[in-house]
């Protein structure tokens, strides 16, 4: 994410140029995404509302309004909502909802 100087304030530019898939993500307090990796796409998150952690391969990260994380293809990685979330995912390359390769997920989504 690039921000832009103007004299009315600022833009943010999240893209540039790319194929992109834009989608909201809600998630409720206390829930959280699969541990998981994507092999076609990268992801950049702005969280817009809510705080959690992200975790990205083995570090730990804390989420607050205003945040930005970006989630490079093949790094294994999960978001989990301390407080009800909206996270404006942004991914860039091939994007495939089937692309998801999950190794934890408590809503019994791993597939062996």
């Amino acid at each position: 994410m690039t921000r832009t100087q103007k004299p009315w304030g600022y833009f943010e530019q999240f893209t540039n140029n790319l194929e992109s898939t834009v989608k909201l993500l809600y998630i409720k307090e206390g829930a959280s995404l699969s541990l998981q990796t994507h092999k076609e796409r990268d992801e950049l998150w702005y969280i817009i509302e809510g705080e959690g952690v992200a975790i990205l391969e083995e570090e730990l990260h804390e989420l607050f309004p205003g945040d930005s994380f970006y989630v490079p293809k093949g790094k294994k990685h999960r978001y989990t909502a301390k407080t009800d979330t909206r996270i404006l995912e942004i991914s860039t390359g091939y994007f495939d909802e089937t692309d998801i390769e999950r190794f934890e997920d408590k809503y019994g989504r791993v597939k062996k």
